[in-house]
């Protein structure tokens, strides 16, 4: 009150503000009150950024997003990627459960896959389980791959848990590497990514975790992008997606039809042209759609039905699955309450 009677221009809005009264996204004059020195030392330096200058520079990545969360579904929160590791923890255990009757088959010294060592130490990472010797200890990469996928997902010992099962995944996708799909690449590389996310929840100085978080994130969203832009492009490449019939040829092959309905495709033209190029469309645009928030919602609806489809007709589950699993990255978490919200 001393202070807007000696100075009337001063808004006492801005003085409530940097005291503490109002959040920082509803200062003005803020800097007027600070710059003219009307308040005390101790005061500025409240209303100074809360992120220290030496990470100020490392922490413009939370600008930049913040930035383009403007063109965003929704403001960024941990959510979205909460759902999205629960997922991800859920189909390790599916994946770990399903391979324990032939883990052995699979994984052990006389599995029916040769192992595959990938050069450098990056691929010696990857290559765990595929070294001589390490093949006899099969069943400790499947026993710490499926008690850490439950540990995660119950949340305990986050990073740790997250670090041994992203280890482990990495080593049996990569022992099993010819009858494993890109969805399961794509899962390993995004569990990676997760790392940095977890690694950031153990950092004491609470500053640097939206850093890490929204970092995690954008790495996640921009693999994924990635993924649908690499495909339509290379799908561009070929004759039989422009001219329709590359899933007749893809749905002909025994190993990835289901019977009767996939030959009563094959021999539908209509069908089959409208079901490539529908699919080619989808890959096309997903990288710009996911963005627009008036058909997003409907759009990645599309894409589960799209990926759910790829799952049932082609018989490969797994990927159909880990697609769906992306999608959690692109979900906006008020959808479903927001019916009932604009009831109230």
């Amino acid at each position: 009150i001393r202070e807007t009677q000696r100075e009337p221009m001063v808004p006492a809005l801005a003085i409530l503000a940097t005291s503490g009264g109002l959040p920082r996204s509803r200062i003005q004059g803020e800097w007027w009150v600070r710059d003219r020195g009307q308040l005390p030392t101790s005061r500025r330096r409240r209303s100074v950024s809360i992120i220290p200058a030496r990470i100020r520079s490392v922490s413009g990545l939370a600008d930049i997003s913040s930035r383009l969360e403007n063109w965003w579904f929704a403001p960024f929160n941990e959510k979205r990627l909460e759902l999205f590791r629960k997922a991800v923890y859920l189909f390790c255990i599916y994946f770990g459960v399903s391979n324990l009757t032939h883990a052995e088959e699979l994984f052990g010294p006389n599995g029916y896959l040769m192992p595959e060592i990938y050069p450098g130490w990056s691929g010696w990472l990857n290559s765990l389980l595929s070294f001589g010797g390490m093949q006899s200890y099969w069943w400790v990469f499947v026993a710490l791959q499926l008690a850490s996928a439950i540990l995660g997902w119950m949340g305990k010992f986050r990073f740790w848990s997250h670090l041994v099962l992203t280890l482990t995944m990495m080593s049996l996708v990569s022992r099993t590497w010819l009858m494993q799909t890109g969805g399961h690449q794509l899962l390993v590389m995004l569990m990676l990514y997760l790392t940095v996310y977890e690694f950031g929840r153990m950092q004491r100085n609470t500053e640097w975790r939206p850093v890490f978080s929204r970092l995690a994130f954008w790495l996640c969203v921009g693999q994924v992008l990635l993924v649908y832009l690499a495909s339509s492009v290379y799908k561009l490449m070929g004759l039989d997606w422009l001219n329709g019939t590359a899933l007749k040829w893809v749905f002909s092959i025994e190993q990835f039809s289901l019977h009767p309905l996939t030959d009563w495709i094959t021999e539908t033209p209509w069908v089959y042209k409208s079901m490539t190029y529908l699919s080619l469309g989808y890959q096309l645009l997903f990288p710009v759609l996911v963005f627009v928030r008036p058909v997003k919602k409907w759009f990645l609806l599309l894409g589960v039905l799209f990926h759910l489809g790829i799952a049932i007709l082609m018989g490969v589950f797994d990927f159909g699955v880990i697609m769906v699993i992306t999608y959690f990255l692109f979900v906006d978490v008020r959808w479903p309450f927001r019916r009932r919200s604009l009831s109230k």
